[in-house]
């Protein structure tokens, strides 16, 4: 659950967890790793990776924190690409008023609407959603208009009842559809 996993000891979990996969993910020939939303915290420098990763996780931009998809290059400790999520859940990471300690988030500030993150090959250029802003099909439309290649539908769900985990995957599959694009969905 999100107000567990960024206890210490999850972290200290979590990124041995993050090894063992990459190590294997190396040996399969992988070109990268992805990583569902909010898999890594707020500032979380990695050790240098096999493979390329692409997780969700936090960045702060000046005073603002965001929730982003985090592109991290083989070799790379830090983020050198990222696109930050621009419709937030209402309350769940937007309080109206700035109203802070209501949800296990809150307080996360919107990004940009154009939802194209140009990924270097073999992965090439993608159509990103951030959880919730599945259900609006514009950005990702205009992200494959401007040559997204594939889609990519990330979520952090273990909050969420098994109907809107559901939801989520029909509602990634009607992207795909719409776009005639293939689909990856880390959830």
């Amino acid at each position: 659950p999100t107000r567990e996993k960024f206890s210490a000891e999850q972290q200290q979990r979590q990124r041995q967890l993050l090894m063992k996969a990459m190590a294997a993910a190396e040996q399969q020939g992988a070109d990268a790793v992805v990583l569902p939303e909010g898999a890594l915290p707020l500032g979380q420098a990695l050790p240098a990776m096999p493979v390329a990763l692409l997780s969700g996780g936090f960045r702060r931009q000046e005073l603002d924190e965001r929730s982003s998809v985090l592109w991290f290059p083989a070799g790379s400790t830090r983020p050198q690409q990222w696109l930050d999520k621009q419709r937030l859940v209402p309350l769940g990471e937007w309080v109206p008023g700035g109203l802070a300690g209501l949800s296990a988030v809150g307080g996360v500030s919107p990004g940009e609407a154009p939802r194209l993150l140009a990924l270097p090959p073999p992965l090439g250029p993608v159509a990103v959603a951030i959880c919730y802003e599945l259900s609006d099909g514009l950005g990702l439309n205009q992200a494959v208009r401007d040559g997204a290649g594939w889609l990519l539908a990330i979520a952090n769900l273990d909050p969420y009842p098994l109907a809107l985990q559901q939801q989520f995957t029909a509602l990634a599959q009607l992207r795909a559809i719409e776009t005639s694009r293939w689909l990856l969905s880390s959830a």
